[in-house]
């Protein structure tokens, strides 16, 4: 997917829209695996995260379907915004989809972590 978006970069047009399709296809691949076979089987070996893998996998899927329509939108594409608007918003993306990603995955896991500790602390009784 990164690698055939590359190709699409540095292909002479309309070759470069070929290889965004195939760019495409391959994001479409993981998110139906995501979607589908990913999600039932957490799903499955973990029911009571089922709401926090949905939450992750649908700021995942929102984050990185923007990636190719900025894309499209850009110089490389239909050019409908400038060369700095098009480095802006992948700029914003990278940011959003990874340290913002890693920063609400950890943040989910530490909610998980004391909630688990929660059950676990016994209930005290006063005498």
């Amino acid at each position: 997917m990164i690698a055939t978006g590359f190709v699409a970069t540095i292909s002479p047009q309309p070759i470069s829209y070929i290889w965004y399709i195939v760019s495409c296809a391959a994001y479409l691949a993981v998110a139906y695996m995501l979607l589908n076979q990913y999600r039932i089987e957490a799903e499955r070996n973990h029911p009571k995260s089922k709401q926090v893998f949905r939450k992750l996998v649908t700021v995942h899927l929102v984050l990185w379907t923007l990636y190719p329509v900025v894309w499209i939108l850009g110089t490389e594409g239909f050019s409908v915004f400038a060369q700095g608007t098009e480095t802006m918003f992948f700029t914003l993306l990278d940011l959003a989809s990874k340290v913002g990603f890693g920063f609400l995955s950890l943040n989910t896991l530490h909610n998980i972590e004391q909630a688990r500790e929660q059950r676990r602390e016994p209930i005290s009784t006063s005498m």
